[in-house]
């Protein structure tokens, strides 16, 4: 203990003395700390709100600019990565682009894809959240778009779950049972009259 006291304090140095170089060491550590809060701060005071980040992104939507609205919530995911909300409609502003003009049925679906891969992650880690269980089936519906048949078929089944989830969180299995239902019964008055085959 005597000599990590001396090595502290520096050889010779009194109790005294080694207590008060102790004492000063911890407070440039402190001071230290301190000065790395306060650039945290200041460097919080500079990001705009999330509010402010997803409105600019609206706006590019509404001006029919996908590739503006993802740049737009990049912004706001690399500013709030811990939200929700940024990520949601950054999947869709990059699903949004798979209508652009010019581009090739291999670029729209790995765009799609790309999309999706953002939808399913949040989805993961928040599998009650509604709006993103529709968020993603809305993704998945514009990759089947763009899919080959086999592919379209099994999108389209998931597609149906994520929405039935999203109802389903909302309002309930009896509004599940409800669209069954209603859907059954479309699909039997449309068999009804259809032409029957000689």
């Amino acid at each position: 203990m005597l000599r990590m006291l001396k090595g502290i304090g520096g050889e010779g140095a009194s109790p005294a003395e080694g207590s008060r170089r102790v004492h000063r060491a911890q407070q440039r550590d402190a001071d230290s700390d301190s000065g790395r809060d306060e650039r945290a701060r200041h460097k919080h005071k500079h990001v705009r709100p999330l509010g402010s980040l997803l409105a600019a992104g609206a706006a590019r939507e509404m001006a029919m600019d996908p590739k503006g609205a993802e740049a737009a919530y990049r912004v706001a995911v690399d500013a709030y990565p811990d939200e929700v909300l940024p990520k949601l409609y950054l999947s869709k502003a990059i699903s949004d682009q798979i209508f652009a003009q010019g581009m090739s049925k291999e670029e729209s679906r790995a765009t799609a894809e790309a999309a999706v891969r953002i939808s399913e992650e949040v989805v993961a880690a928040y599998p009650r959240m509604p709006k993103a269980r529709m968020m993603n089936a809305c993704n998945l519906g514009r990759l089947a778009l763009v899919s080959g048949n086999k592919r379209k078929a099994q999108l389209v089944g998931r597609v149906r779950r994520e929405t039935e989830e999203a109802l389903r969180l909302v309002h309930g299995e009896e509004a599940v049972r409800a669209v069954t239902d209603a859907e059954a019964r479309i699909h039997g008055e449309a068999a009804d009259e259809a032409p029957s085959r000689v």
